[in-house]
């Protein structure tokens, strides 16, 4: 059984694991799960989500569209 609110603080966390690379796979898989759990975890997630990704994660982004991209990608994830 998954226990939303921990996995969503993990998601939100600190270490960005929403936005890395390197969990993108494992978040995606995690967010669908969360977001179909609760209807605060789902307004808590869309916030988060809609933010965007943290500008340590956009370093390299000189022109602010991986951000847009990046946001755009995960809130696709939930129209299926």
């Amino acid at each position: 059984m998954l226990d939303s609110e921990y996995a969503l603080k993990a998601l939100l966390s600190q270490d960005h694991i929403l936005w890395r690379i390197e969990t993108r796979h494992e978040a995606t898989l995690l967010l669908c799960a969360i977001y179909k759990s609760t209807p605060a975890a789902r307004d808590r997630l869309t916030t988060a989500i809609i933010k965007g990704p943290p500008q340590s994660v956009l370093q390299n982004d000189a022109t602010g569209e991986l951000g847009d991209h990046l946001v755009f990608d995960v809130l696709q994830l939930f129209e299926n």
